[in-house]
């Protein structure tokens, strides 16, 4: 153990458990979402619909929208570690939940534009592109509003 390790305990995000930023028994209890959803808008659903009571009606401006997981506390804290507390090492784990969350129902376009909000690591770009790619599309564009400039 360094002296480092003593002033700066490294604790999980979630729990504040020490020896890792986000340890295995959160990462496990993390609430996936899983079908069945909302076609439209990525809700759960009792059952397959089309649109939900939450978008039904509603003028949308996107063909479909998916989350990994439900924004609860846990993933508040673990979100605000990552974005407010500058954790960068938690876009990996993030990539990885939504890289493993995803997978395309159809070959993918051949060439695909891939929009988020902000490009820190470009972790989880990477992560879907890679998942894109290997549903078929051979070009992948990413497109953000903000990039972290080192």
């Amino acid at each position: 153990m360094s002296f480092l390790d003593i002033l700066l305990p490294v604790r999980c995000v979630v729990c504040a458990a020490g020896g890792e930023q986000l340890c295995a028994g959160c990462r496990e209890s993390l609430p996936l979402l899983r079908p069945p959803l909302c076609e439209r808008c990525g809700a759960p659903t009792a059952w397959p619909v089309a649109r939900c009571r939450e978008c039904f009606g509603r003028r949308l401006a996107f063909a479909s929208a998916r989350a990994a997981t439900e924004y609860d506390g846990s993933v508040r804290r673990f979100v605000a570690a990552w974005k407010e507390r500058g954790l960068r090492r938690l876009a990996l784990e993030a990539a990885e939940l939504v890289a493993g969350a995803f997978r395309s129902a159809a070959e993918a376009p051949s060439r695909v534009a891939l929009v988020d909000d902000v490009y820190t690591s470009g972790a989880t770009a990477a992560a879907a592109a890679s998942a894109l790619r290997k549903g078929g599309a051979r070009r992948v564009e990413v497109i953000t509003f903000a990039r972290v400039v080192r």
